[in-house]
């Protein structure tokens, strides 16, 4: 995992601690567990953690996925992970982080 507090300029500039979530959501409305629970069970922990990497990186290490407020996650948020991601990953492996991304803030927007 990457150093949650200095991996890119790009994503120092967004890290906002407003979405620490001040409690973990019931697993029926947090983005992250729906999407989670769609997955075959195989593949539940790969993307729990690159989730959490994720959450790490836009709270300075302060949140992981189960208690981010994915709902509060905007463009500038996204961009930034997707740059600090390029930077610290290999691609195919950023590219699986960011397609969990997708999933669930399209969970957090239904």
């Amino acid at each position: 995992m990457p150093n949650p507090e200095g991996s890119s300029l790009a994503l120092a500039r967004v890290t906002d601690f407003r979405l620490v979530s001040r409690r973990e959501l019931p697993a029926d409305t947090n983005p992250a567990a729906v999407y989670l629970a769609s997955l075959a069970l195989g593949s539940r922990r790969t993307m729990l953690q690159s989730l959490d990497t994720i959450a790490a990186l836009l709270t300075g290490g302060k949140a992981n996925a189960r208690n981010l407020a994915w709902e509060n996650v905007r463009y500038q948020h996204s961009a930034a992970i997707r740059a600090a991601l390029a930077e610290s990953f290999a691609p195919a492996t950023a590219n699986k982080m960011l397609a969990a991304l997708r999933r669930v803030l399209k969970e957090a927007w239904r």
